[in-house]
């Protein structure tokens, strides 16, 4: 994807995903998406990525800690919105 092409996908989606809980039914994760942003790859190649927390953390010192980075693709593909 095309650095335009990443920027344009985070505008269309950002209000629906930023600082939402989303389900991926395939491997029953649970996730808060904390920040969208567009990263480049070691082939020069971007992509619209999402920093995530697991929504089923307890540990308080976790609170603030980002626990993976997930493709604003993934996320629209294969998870729902609760």
């Amino acid at each position: 994807m095309t650095l335009e092409e990443a920027k344009d996908l985070i505008v269309k989606n950002y209000d629906k995903y930023f600082n939402k809980t989303v389900y991926f039914p395939a491997n029953g994760d649970t996730l808060i998406i904390k920040a969208i942003d567009v990263t480049k790859d070691d082939n020069g190649d971007y992509d619209a990525t999402c920093y995530t927390e697991d929504a089923n953390e307890e540990d308080a010192n976790f609170e603030n800690g980002i626990f993976a980075h997930r493709s604003l693709t993934d996320v629209i593909e294969n998870s729902k919105l609760l």
